[in-house]
């Protein structure tokens, strides 16, 4: 194979191991011509057992990292990899669009996996689990999620509610919003439990 990283061609006998576009390059223009672009297999970065799947776009540009587990290399390498618009890490299998953290959990048709930290970049397996659609919607960010105001409640003017198994949970009238926000809170890690949300939400 050519010495040049991200070349699949075979080395021509006289090119001190380079192929023969890139001995030609060499010769040339006195180096490697910059033809990264997005069909190039994936760069990888190793970090003791963690590792940096390196995503490009159509120009060759590093667009983001996805980190994977050591261990991972080895079947996430077979494949091509890029970011799709929705911010999750996908490929193409026999004709069919296949998702980074699928692969890696085997997951079949209906099953739902769930980003722990929401972090769609972090294919670690500590950080994907199974999960079913609804708690798959709890783990969201969402800014004063389940928190809202009513003009006509001048002294208690914030609402804060729930919604478990298809059903919207009262859970009173507050001062403030720092108020609803910390009962929400609480009844996210009644109702939620493990799959509540646990990235920290400004408050508004």
């Amino acid at each position: 194979m050519c010495i040049v990283t991200w070349c699949d061609n075979k080395s021509h006998p006289s090119g001190s191991g380079y192929c023969r576009r890139h001995y030609d390059q060499i010769r040339k223009y006195g180096k490697v011509l910059n033809e990264r672009n997005a069909h190039n297999k994936n760069q990888i970065e190793f970090h003791d057992d963690v590792a940096d799947l390196i995503l490009r776009n159509n120009d060759g540009n590093v667009v983001a990292k996805a980190l994977i587990d050591i261990e991972d290399i080895r079947l996430v390498s077979k494949y091509k990899w890029s970011l799709k618009d929705n911010g999750y890490v996908r490929t193409v299998i026999k004709g069919k669009t296949v998702y980074l953290h699928r692969l890696l959990t085997a997951a079949k048709s209906g099953d739902e996996i769930d980003h722990i930290n929401l972090n769609k970049l972090d294919n670690r397996k500590k950080n994907l689990r199974f999960c079913t659609h609804e708690q798959n919607c709890w783990n969201r960010f969402s800014v004063n999620h389940g928190v809202s105001k009513l003009k006509r409640n001048l002294r208690k003017p914030f609402i804060a509610t729930i919604t478990v198994r298809g059903k919207s949970i009262w859970l009173g009238y507050y001062a403030t919003l720092h108020e609803a926000t910390v009962a929400r809170a609480k009844a996210e890690e009644k109702y939620h439990k493990e799959f509540r949300c646990n990235v920290s939400m400004p408050m508004l």
